[in-house]
């Protein structure tokens, strides 16, 4: 279903970044941004983007626990630019920052 191919999608490219409205998924999945994030919403119970920073969290977590990668490119590679915004949202995500989260 519809749904399970946005989640494909997620796992596939979420080091693209957040721009939601612009990507692949949106043009092949739905014309209408606002129909999708309902649609995707009632499946999941998260918006896209909800459901694309989860998604990223959990691999940023997974590479916090298994890599000594620097914080800086943890953010990168899940596809945030921002390092302080990164760490912004991983706090208010997951409730600690990502230096703790590693400690």
């Amino acid at each position: 279903n519809v749904a399970e191919k946005i989640y494909e999608h997620f796992s596939l490219f979420y080091t693209e970044g957040f721009d939601l409205k612009k990507t692949y998924l949106m043009k092949y999945a739905f014309s209408s941004y606002t129909y999708n994030s309902l649609r995707e919403k009632s499946k999941y119970g998260l918006s896209p983007l909800q459901l694309l920073l989860t998604y990223a969290y959990k691999k940023a977590k997974e590479l916090l626990t298994y890599t000594n990668f620097s914080i800086n490119k943890v953010a990168i590679s899940v596809g945030f630019d921002d390092n302080a915004y990164f760490t912004k949202q991983f706090k208010r995500i997951v409730g600690t920052t990502p230096t703790n989260y590693r400690n």
